[in-house]
């Protein structure tokens, strides 16, 4: 019987450091009106959204758009909010611990002004080059290119991510410690826990 636990310890042991590889690819070209979002977890297709580019030619064009709510607010729960926050510092935890092995960015912007376009895609690049350095990764100098000529979206992103079921448990718990750690007499420093 207890071979029997060491068997199931050791193998959770391996799930649990096994790690999950997560290949993300953006695809998108307004002249070719299409667009398509596809994310792999290892070659299995978890989600795939394709996309038009009506409503980015009114956004550039200036067309104003419909507004889809019915005029009446809508009373927002306080369990739902705090849900929310809840997962959403669990995802910033899950995103410092995440390994990027690979990252290919191939864009071009135009907004059909040139100092918009200058503004645009000089932003893009601060933001490109920001994540390259949170990631340790080396950053591609013509990974976003300007066009002149008009109003133009293309983006050919593809990027592998990995992380283990280990770090989801440890920023889940990370997170639920840090939330005890406020609410009693504790304070959260880092990733310990001091009493006072």
């Amino acid at each position: 019987m207890y071979m029997l636990y060491l068997a199931f310890a050791v193998f959770s042991l391996h799930i649990l450091s096994l790690p999950l590889v997560v290949r993300s690819r953006i695809n998108m070209d307004s002249d070719a009106e299409k667009g398509k979002i596809t994310v792999k977890l290892f070659f299995i297709p978890i989600f795939v959204k394709k996309m038009n580019f009506d409503g980015f030619k009114d956004v550039l064009n200036g067309v104003p758009r419909a507004d889809e709510s019915d005029g009446h607010p809508r009373k927002k729960s306080r369990f739902v909010g705090a849900v929310k926050k809840f997962f959403i510092s669990v995802a910033v935890r899950i995103a410092e611990r995440i390994r990027v092995r690979e990252l290919n960015l191939n864009s071009q912007l135009g907004t059909g002004d040139a100092a918009a376009t200058a503004v645009t895609v000089s932003s893009a690049l601060v933001i490109y080059n920001q994540v390259c350095a949170y990631f340790g990764i080396a950053a591609d100098r013509n990974a976003v290119k300007p066009f002149y000529e008009g109003a133009k979206l293309f983006v050919a992103f593809d990027g592998i991510i990995s992380l283990c079921f280990a770090d989801i448990i440890y920023a889940v718990s990370a997170q639920i410690l840090s939330k005890f750690a406020r609410r009693g007499k504790g304070v959260a420093y880092g990733k310990h826990i001091v009493a006072e």
